[in-house]
């Protein structure tokens, strides 16, 4: 399985490609996905995603992470589609490791995972899709530090 990321990072995160597509292949396959397909990765600070929050979803306030899926479930992707685009805020990113007292790899892959899933069409609105995608997140997570890529 190839998958094809197209990385933008805004702020020298020091997040690599090679990272970010780990992190996505192993999301893709704990998702079923085994098809090659393209993602789009923007990583910005607070100001960006606070921008993109309040144009895309009336929010005027700094998110974590943005997903902007172009198909509506996993039985819509085919072979090397783009299924879409994630928003990753280094500034929050970062808060957010030191207030969970992680590294920033362990919060990049998070939010990486989480951004993919909802691209693949998992949700949390309901609370019962919300305990389906969030328990696949901490298995995925779980599984990375496991193989020591993350700690």
């Amino acid at each position: 399985m190839e998958t094809e990321i197209y990385l933008t990072d805004e702020v020298n995160s020091g997040l690599s490609n090679e990272f970010i597509g780990y992190v996505i292949k192993k999301t893709l396959l704990d998702a079923g996905v085994t098809k090659n397909v393209k993602v789009s990765v923007l990583i910005t600070n607070d100001d960006g995603i606070r921008k993109l929050n309040n144009q895309y979803r009336g929010i005027d306030k700094p998110t974590d992470v943005l997903s902007f899926p172009m198909y509506a479930s996993i039985d819509e992707i085919s072979e090397n589609d783009l299924v879409g685009d994630i928003v990753i805020s280094f500034d929050t990113l970062k808060r957010q490791a030191l207030e969970n007292e992680i590294n920033n790899d362990r919060e990049a892959a998070f939010l990486i995972i989480h951004g993919m899933l909802h691209l693949l069409g998992f949700d949390h609105i309901l609370e019962e899709e919300e305990n389906i995608m969030f328990d696949l997140q901490e298995a995925i997570l779980k599984n990375l530090v496991e193989e020591g890529f993350v700690s």
